[in-house]
């Protein structure tokens, strides 16, 4: 109690930001996020259900997939566009992409 003795105003500041942490963090939800959800919690504690093997790898290949739809509409946004990609550099760069 030292601390919140000698500083008060730091120790409320410390509290406050505390419990908007939690208000956040136990309100959120990834899945509002645009993110998949997942079948199992990310920790699980003794021996992991059945079929969480084959769940986790089901959700991951499904993320994956929404990552390279993103992916291609970065391309699409940004280039390189095909005419761009030069597969065997001439001009002695270790560069596949031409400016």
């Amino acid at each position: 109690m030292g601390f919140a003795a000698r500083h008060p105003r730091y120790t409320i500041a410390i509290i406050i930001l505390l419990f908007v942490s939690i208000l956040v963090f136990v309100n959120s939800d990834a899945s509002s996020h645009g993110y998949l959800p997942r079948p199992y919690p990310l920790s699980i504690r003794g021996r992991p259900p059945p079929g969480f093997v084959e769940d986790q790898v089901k959700t991951s290949e499904a993320h994956y997939q929404e990552i390279l739809k993103e992916r291609q509409k970065l391309i699409a946004k940004y280039g390189p566009t095909p005419s761009q990609v030069d597969s065997f550099p001439t001009h002695g760069e270790f560069y596949t992409l031409c400016e």
